[in-house]
């Protein structure tokens, strides 16, 4: 952490206001707490700072923390702040940028203004030391659907019965034999009463095509309802194991959230600095127009905050909390 950044850090945790002499201010301000509806999620208050330019006139505060840190005298510790200003200075002209540790990041425009960008999570703030954020759920009303109603409701199957042409040749040739017995036996019946042989020798075998016709046409209905019976048994098993598979398909998973509120050029320099170090699974997640930086996936809460208390090591999760994220969210 470079020197003068430590000590606006550090005197920030009690004042609001912090004047580097020939620089600028540094001014703190509390952001309430908000709600993020698409998420369903509160997030904590924190407190944020920004730099003000135009306030440049020494109000001794940077000066006593140097006197009591290095025990110099005034006039040697105003030599050192404004060696560490200048120095400050010369580096924004070189890189464009400036980096205070644990405050922010101090830019140099193209026309010579300064734009600063505060941290992402948030200056030190002891009394809001271990607030999360809270997911909160909406109520929704059940519906009471009564049993009478569901029985009533038509359970609409559809079936295919095709017809065997086979079939249909045999039926057809029943009726054909027993019109051609009458056209032919017809006259005999009537002028002949002598006629019963040959009744006796027509009528056995109309018997017989009609009882042939009659098998084929049990058995083809048969065989035609065993198949429907196995089509309506394997389309149950389907739609049963989908639903099986809809059950045990998890629907959300909870992530550790290190930043928020940031732009994807930040987001994006913050995960290169993470995987350099070793973390690599750090990713940007984009939801309700806010570009945050996660970290790692997790089935339960439990596990994400076992996780977290790990990481902790690292200053850069000090303030990390976890979020539970719907499973169509893209990382």
């Amino acid at each position: 952490m470079n020197e003068i950044a430590r000590h606006i850090e550090n005197l920030l945790l009690e004042h609001k206001c912090v004047i580097v002499p020939h620089l600028g201010g540094f001014v703190t301000q509390y952001v309430s707490a908000r709600y993020v509806e698409d998420e369903k999620l509160f997030l904590p208050p924190y407190r944020s700072v920004g730099f003000n330019p135009q306030l440049i006139v020494n109000d001794g505060l940077l000066v006593q923390s140097y006197m009591r840190v290095y025990d110099t005298s005034y006039t040697e510790t105003i030599q050192m702040i404004e060696d560490a200003v200048f120095n400050l200075k010369t580096e924004l002209q070189q890189n464009g940028c400036y980096e205070l540790n644990g405050v922010g990041t101090l830019n140099l425009n193209i026309d010579g203004h300064y734009n600063f960008h505060p941290i992402n999570s948030g200056i030190l703030a002891p009394e809001l030391f271990g607030l999360d954020a809270i997911p909160i759920q909406e109520l929704k009303e059940k519906r009471v659907v009564l049993r009478s109603q569901e029985a009533t409701i038509p359970n609409k199957k559809n079936y295919t019965i095709s017809i065997n042409r086979e079939l249909i040749n045999y039926t057809a040739a029943a009726i054909i034999a027993i019109v051609c017995y009458f056209f032919v036996w017809g006259d005999s019946f009537i002028l002949n009463n002598d006629s019963q042989p040959h009744q006796a020798a027509v009528v056995p075998l109309v018997e017989h095509i009609a009882k042939e016709v009659d098998v084929k046409v049990r058995d083809t209905l048969v065989h035609k309802q065993r198949k429907i019976t196995d089509l309506i048994t394997i389309n149950k098993q389907i739609v049963e194991n989908h639903h099986q598979r809809l059950a045990n398909t998890p629907t959300s998973y909870f992530t550790i959230v290190l930043a928020s509120s940031v732009s994807k050029k930040n987001a994006k320099t913050f995960i290169k600095q993470l995987r350099t170090d070793g973390f690599q699974e750090g990713v940007i997640l984009c939801k309700s127009k806010m570009n945050r930086v996660v970290y790692g996936k997790y089935a339960t809460a439990q596990e994400a905050h076992k996780a977290l208390t790990l990481y902790k090591k690292d200053n850069r999760f000090e303030q990390g909390w976890i979020l539970q994220v719907p499973k169509l969210s893209n990382l």
